[in-house]
């Protein structure tokens, strides 16, 4: 290893990436678990899969208050850019404003405004598809393979979550929020909404047609096989936890919470389980993608807009 080809394929591991995300995390408080794991079906057989990373933070004031993150890790050489192609829509885009965290109260006795999050995106660069750029091509499969892997870690991490909920005392019992992040060192531009092919081939470079970000929050819908990987997550949830589901719907209607159809426990277990498109659009479409450099800062405003939502919290 004396030609110091070792640091090229140390850093291509991708492993020295996510020890750093890791710190950085860490450094905000968060607890992390390395490769939550998964099985998902490929083609008739099944494989096991994973998710880079699995943060969770309590806020020291509350620790009824959770946050957890998935991450996937990206590390590129220095040539090589992820260059993403802004949302079209003018008048209507599937995707949501304020909708990449998202919040879950339906076990509490008080209900979170979701619209809190609404600032933390309004800036933000909405794109609907991405490539790897550089001199020697432009590739979409590891992107894709990224946003896949967090989209497939989904449901196993909000089952646990869910039945932590539900067999803790309601005291002990936590609001959650949650998100996916994918994370690179890759630069992150965004094509100008104007350009066209011959603005392309005029072009000298990058900079000329596209801007570059922070982070910019991906849609990306989902297909038919995630819906069968979301009921094979939650099969048989509802039959195995229907009881406590009763008991805690009962505890939350005495605290003065009223329940209705949005925000009823045995619903929401029903519709995870039979992977209806409402909640599975919800966790499964939006991403973060942010570069390396600016992560402490999304994971800090994140933090704060999670405390500010459940500081507002009121019983309805």
């Amino acid at each position: 290893m004396s030609d110091g080809s070792w640091k090229k394929h140390l850093l291509r591991s991708g492993v020295p990436l996510e020890y750093e995300v890791g710190k950085i995390l860490s450094a905000r408080g968060m607890s992390i678990s390395a490769d939550l794991s998964f099985t998902r079906r490929d083609g008739m057989a099944t494989k096991e899969s994973s998710v880079d990373i699995h943060s969770q933070w309590y806020d020291s004031s509350d620790p009824n208050l959770s946050l957890e993150i998935l991450v996937e890790c990206k590390f590129r050489s220095k040539n090589k850019t992820f260059l993403f192609l802004p949302d079209p829509n003018e008048s209507y885009s599937p995707a949501t404003l304020g909708g990449t965290v998202q919040t879950f109260d339906f076990m509490m006795p008080y209900t979170i405004s979701k619209d809190g999050f609404v600032e933390l995106e309004r800036n933000a660069e909405y794109v609907y598809k991405g490539i790897e750029l550089s001199d020697e091509g432009a590739f979409q499969d590891q992107l894709w393979h990224g946003i896949q892997q967090l989209r497939y870690g989904v449901p196993v991490n909000l089952k646990n979550a869910f039945e932590f909920n539900l067999l803790s005392n309601i005291s002990d019992s936590v609001a959650l929020f949650f998100s996916n992040i994918l994370v690179t060192n890759a630069s992150i531009r965004v094509l100008n909404s104007e350009c066209k092919i011959s603005d392309i081939e005029s072009a000298s470079s990058l900079s000329e047609i596209s801007s570059e970000k922070d982070f910019v929050v991906l849609y990306s819908d989902y297909g038919p096989d995630y819906e069968d990987h979301f009921k094979t997550i939650f099969s048989g949830f509802l039959l195995k936890n229907e009881n406590e589901a009763i008991e805690r719907r009962k505890l939350i209607i005495s605290k003065g919470k009223t329940v209705n159809w949005m925000n009823d426990p045995l619903r929401i277990f029903n519709d995870f389980e039979n992977a209806i498109r409402y909640p599975l659009h919800n966790v499964g479409t939006q991403f973060f993608i942010v570069n390396l450099s600016h992560l402490d800062n999304l994971i800090s405003r994140i933090q704060n807009y999670c405390v500010a939502a459940y500081n507002g919290r009121s019983v309805s």
